[in-house]
């Protein structure tokens, strides 16, 4: 206790914040470039990024609604800042340049959207801060700073080139702007704040609860004032909302000039969130999310004391309160409704959950003060936080530890160009995203872009035929994908009697995946031997808790006997004799 009286009075507020941040951006930065250059190592990432490089053929429409189009956009301008350097630079000579590098190597295409969710996470927590600080006190401030900081899954899903930490900058931006028209009733922040709400739903379609707040403060500037009519409180209802759509179309301009797609991708979108993924069923929301978003990707601690803390924050600040818990409140029900339930989903109550967490510190903290005056608030703050903070920290050390890893199918490509000669043919029998990343053969290439010219296709002609020149003239390893049909290997197109040189099996814990067929298995035993193995995690380990919907290979708890990202692999080898 000594200690933590003696740090709370060292540390002044600005650089306690400033320490908070360093932390919360070094937590997030390390590991960024994980899986790197596969570019299937963290589902979505894949199709935001091509979808977004797909803009620069010069039709502005995504053609793709699952998501809406903000994120899309400030990808492509960042990429347009990259083709303009690498004009400069040589490395480019026309725009279909930049599909080629992406092709040969796309990392930096993925570390440019990983780094704009580092730095709305960072943003997000000192958006807290402010409220906090700005509608609380500083002490709560700092509290609620620090546990999303270290937050487990906000750090996690901090490292991802998605939109769902994006989102929540906007949210929490929305909030800010919403409780600072509360007390100031400045119109500019009204405005402020619904424009941020169209950018949260803008950037992913559950940030479209974001405008409650805003209207439950009409609601009450009504309620306090007898001479604001209902039809004033109406009109300025329907002006706010005006802001909300204009900014939303306006940065998804296509989600009303391409209608039909819209509402179709949409259509999806909410089936999928009711019917589960994938098959998968884990149940309801509201229990599943509990029980491991929150239970885990906040840590059971912190869970406990922010439900306390929502109760205290009604009691002390009730007005503040409602209009900060409105969303998240009302988030919690919908999400909850259906049975896809994606541990990312629960990431717009994190922010609100290290805010009452903290509420209820300060009020725990203010009863043992009282029961040990001796020691002030503060110093009780300092160790109840240490005592939420600390497992936590704990558990993002060993996410951060395994995302700096080498990736189990970066090993296996590494051993294969080392040990294989070109032109092997492998069969991969893993899901989409298990699979490991190689080069195809230069004559494969050279075919494709024969079929791309035949179809008027000459960017994507263009595109094949460097992709085949590099390889050649910078010597690259290059492998033939063999794929199984009807009980047929097809190697190069063609179905042979030929067996592929390797077959690489993946197991793990994600059951998507197709079952081995007998006849694969009798080979493996008959005609092939297990020429390598890159361990990765005992996939059946109950200790570990993986989103089992989600094909990303890092639990939120447990990191028992996990040696690195990715599958286990078996890379077997065609018997030299045939035998």
């Amino acid at each position: 206790m000594r200690v933590a009286r003696n740090i709370s009075r060292r540390i002044s507020p600005a650089f306690g914040i400033l320490l908070i941040l360093t932390a919360a951006t070094a937590v997030r930065l390390w590991g960024i470039d994980f899986g790197l250059p596969n570019e299937r190592c963290r589902p979505d990432e894949s199709i935001i990024v091509q979808t977004a490089l797909g803009l620069g053929r010069g039709d502005l429409n995504p053609h793709f609604f699952y998501y809406p189009s903000l994120f899309f956009y400030v990808l492509f301008f960042f990429y347009g800042l990259y083709y303009l350097y690498g004009r400069l630079t040589g490395a480019f000579q026309n725009p279909l340049d930049v599909a080629v590098q992406y092709y040969m190597d796309p990392t930096v295409f993925y570390l440019i959207p990983r780094l704009l969710s580092v730095f709305s996470g960072v943003v997000t927590v000192y958006l807290i801060y402010k409220i906090c600080d700005r509608f609380i006190n500083r002490r709560v401030a700092l509290i609620a700073a620090m546990l999303l900081a270290l937050a487990p899954l906000h750090v996690r899903d901090s490292h991802f080139g998605v939109t769902d930490i994006s989102m929540c900058a906007f949210i929490m931006a929305s909030v800010w702007f919403t409780l600072n028209y509360h007390r100031s009733g400045r119109w500019r922040h009204a405005l402020l704040a619904a424009a941020s709400a169209g950018l949260a739903v803008s950037t992913k379609y559950n940030g479209l609860l974001a405008m409650l707040p805003l209207f439950l403060v009409l609601f009450y500037a009504r309620r306090k004032e007898l001479k604001f009519p209902i039809k004033e409180m109406a009109l300025k209802g329907f002006y706010l909302s005006l802001v909300f759509v204009a900014v939303f179309i306006l940065t998804s301009p296509y989600a009303l000039l391409d209608f039909h797609t819209f509402i179709k991708d949409l259509s999806y979108e909410l089936r999928h969130l009711s019917q589960g993924h994938e098959g998968i069923l884990l149940g309801r929301g509201w229990l599943q999310h509990i029980r491991f978003s929150l239970f885990h990707g906040l840590g059971w601690w912190q869970l406990i004391v922010s439900a306390v803390g929502i109760f205290i924050l009604i009691r002390r600040y009730k007005r503040f309160a409602w209009i900060l818990l409105t969303f998240p409140i009302v988030y919690y029900l919908l999400i909850g409704r259906g049975y896809t339930v994606f541990a990312r989903y629960a990431l717009p109550l994190f922010p609100f959950c290290a805010i009452t967490a903290a509420a209820a510190i300060e009020a725990f903290s203010e009863l043992l003060a009282k029961r040990f005056p001796r020691a002030p608030v503060a110093a009780f703050a300092v160790f109840l936080t240490a005592i939420i903070v600390l497992p936590s920290a704990w558990r993002v050390l060993q996410i951060d530890r395994l995302l700096a890893k080498q990736d189990s199918r970066l090993a296996a490509a590494e051993w294969m160009m080392n040990h294989i000669p070109n032109g092997a043919s492998i069969y991969q029998h893993a899901s989409a995203w298990e699979k490991v990343r190689l080069y195809p053969s230069p004559d494969s290439l050279q075919q494709m872009a024969r079929h791309f010219a035949e179809m008027n296709h000459n960017s994507d002609a263009y595109i094949s035929s460097r992709r085949a020149l590099i390889i050649k003239t910078k010597g690259l390893p290059y492998y033939e994908t063999a794929h199984y049909v009807n009980d047929s290997f097809t190697i190069c197109n063609h179905t042979s009697e030929a067996l592929p040189d390797l077959i690489l099996i993946a197991h793990s814990f994600y059951p998507v995946r197709p079952e081995l067929p007998e006849r694969i298995q009798r080979l493996l035993q008959s005609k092939y031997h297990l020429a390598f193995h890159v361990p990765a995690a005992e996939p059946f380990d109950a200790r570990n808790r993986y989103d089992l919907q989600d094909a990303f290979f890092i639990p939120l708890a447990g990191f028992h006997n996990i040696r690195r990202l990715g599958p286990d692999l078996y890379l077997y080898q065609k018997n030299a004799d045939g035998k």
